[in-house]
């Protein structure tokens, strides 16, 4: 009378007969918050394919949740699927806060990424010399105050960049001779390399100030305390503190000297470190204190003076330019690495760990724990010597006056004498001071800036490189 009912009735025919209950399964619902499914009931088996609705522009697809004892394919995928039970159920997308990247230009923030209303802090960088700081501009935010170095902002729903900027020092006379600039473009075949000054000192983005060019920066005379406290993590009995008197100011590199200016000056480099796709901007080693002064009259420093051989490195700068390039004196070479301090490191830093590894030192310069190991001749400048430039500077701009390469000095190594002014080092002797430590050294006490190392003056070694003066009272 009616097949769908459960209950039915029929008439009998002239013949035996069969009939036969069907079942089908029975169909349940299903819920989705905060998204979609393909369908809103399915039998018990059945697969289900549910999406994610769109997150708002601050917030992130997290994952699907359910009290109802579903299993997901992928609970954090945006689009999954799961088996239906035998049951109603009920699903849910589920979202998080977006977290949204801060650039900032010639400044700091405390953090990296922030999310949608939270608080960001920007600190603008120091001046460079002869600038004052003027405002943060940005197109994506707003500023508690835009004029003070540090300030803040409320985290909009997108990345954000924000810009320090810096204008002139009306009350400051600009010094558009602190840098000295050397052109070595025309190489070993030039007779004059071109020398310009500028207030400003190198790109640091462009390979030239390591390469073509020569720059040097002016270090004004002064008084400064050379060697180290007693109680300096790491002083050595060699250090003895005492004052020391610079009387006349000076240019020094602020770079050390680069295998390509080498090349440039005398050619073929003789370094160790040969891989030809970064030579050019690791530091020249492998160069001996005669082979960038002389044998005859550059040994003679301090008795003869600053006279160098004319065909050693020194005396081919000299001839090209008519300036007065020279090594720098240990006392120097000291005073343009402290740049100011009396701490170990000339960022302001003091050593924990004198005798190994210390993270003090990681940051200032290429040593063994943070790269000079795993070397060779071939490796690139992730190994051994690093590009120049490549850790923190000092307060006067200068680059790997701890670590990379030791530098050769003028000075005969001997104790500290009783001269205090424009000091010379010791009158014998055929050891030269070298500074600064290198990539090799294991220990960061002997990369301080005042740790005292002698080198045979002939000796050529692939850790001893040096950093170039220019005299102006000469």
């Amino acid at each position: 009378a009616n097949a769908a009912l459960a209950q039915t009735t029929f008439t009998m025919p002239a013949k035996n007969v069969t009939v036969t209950a069907t079942y089908v399964g029975e169909t349940y619902t299903i819920t989705v918050n905060n998204g979609t499914a393909n369908k809103t009931t399915a039998r018990a088996g059945e697969t289900v394919t549910i999406t994610a609705a769109t997150p708002a522009a601050d917030k992130l697809f997290s994952k699907w949740t359910t009290s109802s004892g579903v299993t997901f394919a992928s609970a954090t995928s945006a689009t999954t699927t799961f088996s239906m039970p035998a049951k109603n159920v009920s699903v849910t997308a589920t979202y998080v806060d977006k977290t949204f990247a801060i650039a900032v230009v010639s400044g700091t923030a405390d953090k990296t990424t922030a999310k949608m209303g939270d608080t960001v802090t920007v600190t603008a960088n120091d001046p460079a010399n002869g600038m004052i700081f003027d405002r943060w501009v940005s197109d994506d935010v707003v500023f508690a105050d835009e004029t003070s170095m540090t300030t803040t902002f409320t985290m909009p729903a997108k990345a954000v960049t924000v810009t320090a900027t810096y204008i002139p020092d009306p009350n400051v006379v600009v010094d558009d001779t602190l840098y000295a600039i050397v052109d070595l473009s025309g190489g070993v075949d030039a007779t004059n390399y071109p020398v310009r000054y500028s207030a400003v000192g190198p790109d640091l983005s462009d390979d030239t100030c390591r390469t073509t060019e020569l720059w040097l920066r002016k270090i004004p005379a002064g008084t400064f305390t050379m060697g180290s406290p007693t109680n300096e993590a790491g002083h050595q009995s060699n250090e003895t503190p005492h004052d020391v008197t610079l009387t006349q100011d000076a240019y020094i590199g602020v770079f050390e000297c680069t295998q390509k200016q080498w090349e440039l000056v005398m050619g073929q480099p003789p370094c160790y470190f040969s891989n030809r796709t970064c030579y050019a901007t690791r530091p020249a080693e492998y160069v001996s204190f005669v082979d960038i002064r002389g044998s005859s009259s550059g040994v003679g420093w301090p008795e003869n003076g600053h006279l160098v051989d004319a065909t050693s490195f020194m005396g081919k700068l000299r001839a090209r330019t008519g300036l007065m390039f020279d090594l720098p004196t240990e006392a120097l070479w000291e005073y343009a690495c402290r740049a100011g301090t009396n701490t170990a490191l000339n960022t302001g830093r003091n050593l924990t760990n004198p005798s190994g590894a210390d993270d003090a030192m990681a940051e200032a310069g290429r040593y063994r724990h943070n790269g000079g190991s795993g070397y060779s001749s071939a490796c690139t400048d992730e190994y051994g010597t690093a590009k120049v430039g490549s850790y923190l500077p000092n307060a006067w701009g200068l680059y790997d006056m701890h670590g990379n390469v030791s530098e050769w000095c003028l000075d005969r190594f001997g104790e500290y004498g009783s001269e205090t002014t424009d000091p010379v080092g010791a009158e014998t002797g055929t050891s030269r001071v070298k500074r600064g430590g290198d990539w090799n050294i294991s220990a960061s006490k002997s990369c301080r800036s005042a740790s005292r190392q002698k080198e045979i003056q002939t000796k050529k070694i692939n850790s001893i490189g040096f950093r170039i003066s220019l005299l102006l009272s000469e």
